[in-house]
């Protein structure tokens, strides 16, 4: 897949699937109505931000460099200024704040993190994200994403609950989604500490028990834990099994413990220099291309599924570059764009491109990655596209449940992503699952963790999952074959890719 907003890296574009990828963590502003996005909003007060405001030029904040910038502007949210982050070539803007001195953590202490965003170019993405440092280790952190779709200030916020003693507290803003033309403001930041662990006391001796040890202990309120994404524990199971979970489906995969598909993809470098097909040696039959020429080079029995990345309709340039693989018999289909939203990706366009692409190459399916509109432990899919406002004939779902927040994998995901999906009117013929084989690199999951590489076993439990949702796909896609932000991904496993030639030999 491509790279995406907020999620993991899926194709070659800027931001991870990114899938990374975003959620909408609530209720969105509409006209001039601030809206609060997270839990427990207290009000601010001994606020660790310097220059909240932006009311002292950029003092206390560490700028971006070329080509990310950011300035201070008149107007705001409260005072008379904000701060304005925008971009000519990069999608992404990083702002982060630069409290002095950094006051060190206490474990337990629950910190309130909020910030004011707005933008005069609606869809625009805006994060907030607060991470705890020991040394130079990140050991703890959460984070909001909020798609923007009105031109008023929206307050997005959430709490955090420190880890350990003494570790550093960091916060930042991001723009994602920024294209040229567009921009972020940012006003009225806080990072407060909204409640602390009582200190420690011994308890009184008295003949029977006897005395307990000195104890700390946190005591945060249920409105402070309940903004944190848990996983519900599993127990491991045996190979080519489903472990027990909440969500609904059959009770056990199909005979062989996975998906039956005859076609199998596995997005990112594909193709070496010399222009060898590389994942086919793990028994991947459906290339990720783009181009004609590199189409017409694909071994034999090898399909591709094209990469188009466009959504502006059937116009000229669209109908010249896709007219030209009519009457290849080697194209299967056309991916035509990872995790769109409708606000710059209009449901009429998806299916201006698919009516025109299944007039004029037919038998080609046209193919899209859902993009999660909910957090990952509440998917939605509701109020995007459908199978009548698109003319889609697949979709994929990328649910990864292997992360290093979770204590156990959030298995129960994948089950809850099909019938979102359904909910939304997309039949189960017409699901994709895509497979977690990717982990580590810089992108951060919204639990404020990291995606992690599935062990083998962890890989069973996930194709073991999806063929309770997704027995029969028309094909199957494995996320992803090459590394998109540093992250280790199938190509460099040769665990997983002793797991996926077996599997993708069997018919």
């Amino acid at each position: 897949m491509r790279h995406r907003i907020g999620r993991p890296p899926l194709r070659r574009t800027s931001a991870h699937r990114s899938k990374v990828a975003l959620a909408a963590f609530g209720a969105l502003a509409a006209g001039t109505l601030t809206v609060a996005v997270g839990a427990s909003l207290a009000a601010p007060s001994g606020n660790l931000i310097t220059n909240p405001g932006f009311e002292q030029s950029l003092t206390g904040w560490v700028a971006p460099s070329a080509p990310q910038h950011v300035a201070v502007v008149p107007g705001g949210h409260a005072g008379s200024h904000a701060a304005r982050l925008w971009s000519t070539t990069a999608p992404v803007v990083t702002l982060t704040a630069a409290p002095s001195p950094p006051p060190p953590a206490l474990a337990g202490s629950v910190y309130h993190a909020s910030i004011w965003v707005a933008t005069r170019t609606p869809g625009l993405v805006a994060e907030l994200a607060v991470r705890e440092l020991r040394r130079s280790t990140v050991v703890g952190g959460r984070s909001r994403q909020l798609r923007l779709t009105s031109t008023g200030w929206v307050q997005v916020g959430f709490d955090y609950t420190a880890a350990g003693d003494g570790d550093r507290m960091t916060f930042s803003v991001q723009a994602r989604n920024l294209r040229p033309g567009a921009s972020l403001l940012v006003d009225d930041a806080a990072l407060v500490v909204i409640s602390t662990p009582p200190s420690p006391t011994t308890s009184t001796p008295s003949p029977s028990p006897p005395a307990t040890s000195p104890t700390r202990t946190a005591t945060p309120s249920p409105s402070q834990l309940s903004p944190t994404p848990t996983a519900t524990p599993t127990t491991p199971a045996p190979t080519g099994t489903t472990p027990p979970t909440a969500s609904p489906g059959p009770s056990a995969p199909p005979p062989g413990g996975w998906p039956s598909t005859s076609l199998h993809y596995a997005a990112n470098g594909n193709l070496s220099s010399s222009g060898e097909f590389l994942p086919g040696a793990d028994g991947f039959n459906l290339a990720d291309v783009s181009s004609v020429d590199e189409t017409n080079a694909l071994p034999g029995g090898v399909l591709a599924l094209v990469w188009v990345g466009s959504c502006a309709g059937a116009t000229p340039g669209f109908d010249a570059f896709v007219g030209g693989f009519a009457g290849n018999p080697k194209v299967f289909g056309f991916y035509l764009m990872d995790e769109p939203y409708t606000s710059s990706c209009p449901p009429a366009n998806l299916k201006a491109e698919s009516d025109w692409i299944h007039a004029h190459v037919p038998g080609a399916k046209t193919f899209v990655i859902l993009v999660n509109m909910g957090p990952s432990t509440a998917p939605t899919f509701a109020g995007t596209y459908t199978p009548a406002n698109s003319a889609l004939d697949l979709v994929g779902l990328d649910a990864y449940p292997v992360r290093t927040e979770l204590a156990t994998p959030d298995y129960g995901a994948i089950a809850n992503y099909a019938a979102a999906a359904q909910a939304a009117g997309w039949p189960v013929s017409s699901l994709v699952p895509v497979y977690q084989t990717f982990g580590g690199g810089s992108q951060i999951d919204d639990g404020g963790g990291h995606w992690q590489l599935p062990t083998p076993a962890q890989e069973l439990t996930i194709l073991g999952d999806w063929a309770t949702v997704t027995p029969t796909p028309v094909f199957d896609y494995a996320y992803s074959w090459g590394s998109q932000s540093g992250d280790t991904a199938l190509s460099a496993s040769t665990q997983l890719q002793s797991l996926f030639g077996p599997k993708n030999a069997i018919p």
